[in-house]
């Protein structure tokens, strides 16, 4: 079977998906969503500057989180979630449809299959989060806590960078939550 030009492609869709798709062009063309777009690319260029001064400090922080380790913790049945059944926010998985925080296993058997790793420090704050897929490492988060700001740095298996996460605390209360991709 050929493939035909996007044109013939967008003329033989039904009417209703080429009338949302001219909806969708006309929206990406307005003034308002440009300055939308604006505003998230500023967000996201800040969060990777910020990305990239920790880069430079990565085996430092993973030391010292692996040094500062008091106490580990393992979840299971976590999906879709940022840091699993440690996601900061406190809606996502009632927004993302078929997202679990999952539960935390007080001991590990066999049939457990842990979709996280968490490791805390003396006074209980989480300092890394490693993601598992069927037993393998895919990710591992490194938290750097400011004076009211905490900083998540996730490199994959690969050790490049994955994502970046900001969240602001005023009064201990989480006022606003960014994971940047």
């Amino acid at each position: 079977m050929e493939k035909g030009t996007t044109e013939e492609i967008i003329k033989a869709e039904p009417v209703p998906f080429r009338t949302a798709r001219q909806k969708l062009e006309e929206l990406y063309k307005s003034e308002e969503y440009q300055k939308n777009c604006q505003r998230f690319q500023a967000e996201c260029n800040r969060l990777a500057t910020i990305a990239h001064s920790l880069l430079e400090q990565k085996d430092l922080l993973k030391e010292s989180c692996d040094k500062n380790t008091v106490r580990r913790e393992f979840a299971s049945q976590s999906r879709y979630l940022h840091r699993g059944f440690y996601c900061p926010s406190p809606v996502l998985d009632k927004i993302i449809g078929n997202a679990k925080r999952g539960r935390i296993l007080k001991r590990i058997t066999s049939a457990s299959k842990p979709t996280h790793e968490y490791g805390f420090d003396v006074s209980g704050r989480l300092l890394w989060c490693t993601s598992f897929d069927e037993g393998s490492i895919m990710s591992t988060e490194y938290l750097i806590y400011d004076e009211r700001a905490v900083y998540g740095i996730t490199f994959n298996k690969y050790g490049d960078i994955e994502a970046i996460t900001e969240e602001i605390y005023e009064g201990g209360k989480l006022v606003r939550y960014l994971h940047c991709l």
